[in-house]
């Protein structure tokens, strides 16, 4: 019994010193993942990618972007949104299913909210960003229309 104790805790040892070595190895690949994005050369193809780099947003704050542009596509063409919406999302949906047309500063507050910062430009040069690439155009040029520099 004391022989198998023994190889069950050098198993947890060997478990726990791979465990190690593997979050260290994540550690420097999240360095270098950073560094590569800062030192590279923007591509004027892909601004909107350039921007999620730049400001280190999220993969779970660029899908509830995405979700949130989604969203206010189908309401800016007139489709009704699923009232699932509602509960899934870390913004206020109140807006998205009002009668009212969509506003510029709904977005920012809700943009705002998915990605908290002190860069009070950040959701028009998303808008900005996202119109550049292609991603949007008719949502984002409407967007565009109702900001300002002073948004």
């Amino acid at each position: 019994m004391e022989r198998r104790v023994e190889e069950l805790e050098e198993l947890v040892r060997k478990q726990n010193n791979q465990l190690l070595e593997m979050k260290n190895k994540i550690e420097s690949l999240e360095d270098r993942v950073l560094r590569l994005s800062v030192c590279k050369v923007s591509n004027g193809e892909f601004p909107y990618y350039d921007l999620i780099l730049s400001y280190n947003i999220t993969p779970n704050q660029q899908t509830q972007i995405n979700r949130l542009f989604m969203a206010l596509s189908e309401k800016l063409v007139g489709n009704t949104l699923p009232s699932r919406l509602k509960e899934t999302e870390s913004y206020s949906t109140l807006f998205l299913f009002s009668d009212n047309p969509i506003q510029y500063d709904d977005v920012k507050k809700s943009i705002m909210t998915i990605w908290p910062t002190t860069d009070g430009e950040l959701p028009l040069s998303i808008i900005k960003a996202m119109k550049d690439q292609g991603i949007q155009v008719q949502l984002c040029e409407y967007l565009l229309s109702q900001a300002t520099p002073h948004s």
